[in-house]
């Protein structure tokens, strides 16, 4: 059989059984994430899904919304940046989500996306209107795009 062929059907076996064990580990992050109080339990818990490859580049956007409580995947491109991508940030110091784009339950709505401040740690996350991960970042900048 062709070396390529052999690749990338290993390739694929190892994507699957990683796919199927992230199930398992979603309903365990999303129950702590409910149970959460404090932005240092939530961050780790964002933490503990990269390292457990829920969240990564290439995985899909239901990943996150299993883990957070979000329905990022049901967004129209209201939420799209002018690089093409859907941008949007869970914040762990309140529990509330707010969009990149949109304006917050504190902000004016006049306020364009780049002036509403955030603080405290969160996760960005850049998707394609597939619902595929492009890029994420977790930081306590309050622009990360």
């Amino acid at each position: 059989m062709n070396r390529n062929i052999v690749r990338v059907l290993s390739t694929t076996a190892l994507l699957i059984a990683a796919c199927a064990h992230a199930g398992n580990d979603r309903d365990d992050l999303k129950n702590r994430y409910k149970r959460a109080r404090t932005e240092d339990e939530r961050l780790q818990i964002c933490i503990d899904a990269i390292n457990k490859k829920v969240i990564c580049a290439g995985c899909g956007i239901e990943s996150v919304d299993a883990v957070f409580g979000t329905d990022f995947a049901k967004l129209d491109t209201s939420t799209e940046g002018a690089d093409g991508y859907l941008h949007e940030i869970i914040p762990f110091n309140s529990g509330t989500i707010e969009s990149l784009s949109g304006a917050s339950e504190n902000a004016d709505t006049n306020d364009a996306p780049s002036s509403i401040g955030i603080r405290g740690w969160f996760l960005a996350v850049r998707f394609t209107r597939s619902g595929r991960i492009v890029s994420y970042s977790l930081t306590n900048v309050s622009k990360p795009f």
